[in-house]
């Protein structure tokens, strides 16, 4: 069971969202796992990647570098 709470969850939303062409709403839930947890690469990923369908793509490309940047300096593979 996924905790509310838990920016994981928000996460697995946004996704949800995403690959069902629901970018508009995959945006909100990433940037709720986002406000969440500080440099979540993940978080950051789902929003750069959803926001590049809605042609945001000024705000993608700053959200994508910040994720990679995080990703390098987390513990994630």
């Amino acid at each position: 069971e996924l905790d509310p709470l838990s920016p994981r969850a928000k996460l697995m939303t946004s996704w949800t969202f995403y690959v069902t062409g629901r970018f508009h709403e995959a945006i909100a839930k990433a940037s709720e796992a986002n406000n969440m947890q500080d440099n979540f690469a993940q978080g950051l990923l789902h929003l750069g990647n959803a926001q590049t369908h809605t042609g945001e793509i000024k705000e993608a490309i700053i959200n994508l570098h910040h994720a990679s940047e995080a990703w390098v300096s987390s513990a994630m593979p």
